[in-house]
């Protein structure tokens, strides 16, 4: 207000004082033209600090939009850390209890399913620190994990695996596809008179994890930790 009123004052003092040097006030005539200006100017005046404090006000509005769109930025990214730090640990104990299901009674598989694991969890150490990867990156990945399983379990598992599109710009979060390839693993019966089937599907930009369904008897009530990781991932990217 205070703004207003002092470039209002301003411009009623230039006027003044250009109608004096112009044209003066010597006759009556003068003095009347003065003031059915005056009111003119003024409004031109009131219209030029409109325009200026509009500019302030959208000034301030894009700051503020800045400043709450890097805050959800940080945010995100802090919450995408501590999802791919979830991850991690998860895949390794897991792997951990498929090594110690044939350590003992094969033990030279066990050593290939360590040089595999070796070769596996690099990718998972590398992925860690990424916020999404390629579709072909998580579908070389899940080609080396699959043959982890197939190690473990022979011909009683199935793994199709599609071939990828390289000119498809297809981004996911790391080990998605691993963590779905991971539950139906978990959950469901794996054995000669009932192989496990799992088909990989990729249609345009949705990826679609399908399995045979053979629950397993004495199955424990899931945890539901690695769908849920899916979906909270999704949901920060997003």
């Amino acid at each position: 207000s205070n703004h207003v009123l002092e470039s209002s004052a301003l411009w009623f003092g230039m006027y003044t004082v250009s109608q004096a040097f112009l044209l003066g006030f010597d006759t009556p005539m003068k003095i009347f033209m003065y003031k059915q200006n005056l009111l003119f100017s003024l409004m031109i005046a009131l219209c030029m600090n409109v325009v200026h404090i509009g500019m302030i006000l959208f000034q301030r509005w894009k700051d503020a939009h800045s400043e709450a769109e890097n805050l959800q930025r940080v945010h995100l990214e802090s919450q995408n850390l501590a999802l791919r730090q979830q991850i991690v640990p998860h895949f390794l104990f897991n792997s951990l209890i498929t090594l110690s299901a044939i350590i003992e009674d094969e033990p030279k598989m066990a050593v290939r399913f360590v040089q595999h694991l070796s070769e596996v969890y690099r990718y998972v150490l590398q992925s860690k620190n990424r916020i999404s990867v390629s579709l072909q990156e998580e579908i070389e990945f899940v080609q080396a994990y699959a043959h982890l399983l197939e190690l473990r379990f022979g011909e009683n598992i199935e793994i199709s695996i599609p071939s990828v599109d390289t000119t498809q710009n297809v981004v996911l979060p790391p080990l998605a596809i691993q963590l779905c390839i991971e539950n139906a693993v978990k959950h469901n019966i794996i054995s000669k008179s009932k192989p496990l089937s799992i088909v990989i599907k990729i249609d345009n930009e949705t990826i679609i994890v399908e399995n045979s369904l053979q629950t397993r008897s004495s199955e424990q009530p899931s945890t539901k930790i690695g769908l849920r990781t899916i979906r909270n991932h999704y949901s920060a990217l997003t």
